[in-house]
């Protein structure tokens, strides 16, 4: 559930018809370090990720880290 607001941008980022990246290829652990960095207003050229990564807890990011790193959610 948390994940549909991702999808919808960087699915389509997937098919390379947008500038948001795509999310396949990347581990867990990849994610989580990313989502986590953008929470902390580590990643200087993000505008939108630093916003809405700061509505979720650890638990909420580790999570989507884990369902995009599947490679069903791909």
């Amino acid at each position: 559930m948390l994940a549909g607001a991702c999808v919808n941008c960087h699915l389509a980022g997937a098919a390379g018809t947008t500038s948001i990246p795509s999310l396949q290829g990347f581990s867990e652990e990849q994610l989580r370090s990313r989502l986590t960095a953008f929470q902390a207003g580590q990643v200087p050229a993000a505008t939108v990720m630093p916003r809405l990564m700061r509505g979720f807890d650890s638990e909420q990011i580790a999570g989507l880290a884990r369902w995009f790193a599947q490679p069903a959610a791909r």
